[in-house]
């Protein structure tokens, strides 16, 4: 029978840092607060200085080499308040990606097209749609040569399958 191990028997590993004590790489971070507060301003401020290999506030140097940025917006218009924010928070446009939604495939795994020829979608769903996220992750880093330093997802709860509180 498997044993849970002792502290003694886990090795210890530095964390590499986007902003040091407070957003670690490869790990989550949630902004969590009430509405109207400024939580999804505060990540594209963060996401903007990353793009630019700008330092964090507070910081003298930026602590990463990466500078793409995948962006999950549910709440907000991405036309008329996700780009525009982006914008003037002075981002390289060119390094943010938007992901709010995944093709539908017909069941030869070919994208489905309405009668009028356009790409059916549906809302991005975790776990369902694990797979197409790791797929955008590759052709980001194929198309801008650098890994993606921070996903953004504004609206935890509207990616999420089942019930949100639970």
């Amino acid at each position: 029978m498997r044993r849970s191990p002792r502290l003694d028997e886990i090795e210890i590993r530095p964390i590499e840092w986007l902003w040091p004590n407070y957003i670690p790489l490869g790990e989550i971070t949630m902004i969590d607060g009430e509405a109207g507060v400024g939580k999804s301003t505060a990540c594209v401020a963060i996401a903007s200085l990353v793009t630019q290999r700008l330092p964090m506030p507070g910081e003298r140097k930026a602590h990463t080499k990466r500078t793409a940025i995948l962006y999950m917006g549910f709440e907000d218009d991405e036309h008329k308040t996700i780009a525009p924010r982006f914008h003037a928070a002075h981002a390289a446009m060119d390094r943010v990606f938007f992901l709010n939604s995944v093709p539908i495939l017909d069941d030869q795994g070919a994208d489905l097209l309405d009668q009028a020829g356009e790409l059916v979608d549906s809302s991005f769903r975790i776990p369902r749609d694990i797979e197409h996220l790791e797929n955008e992750l590759d052709s980001i880093h194929h198309e801008t040569g650098s890994e993606v330093a921070v996903i953004v997802i504004d609206g935890l709860f509207d990616v999420l399958d089942g019930k949100k509180d639970s």
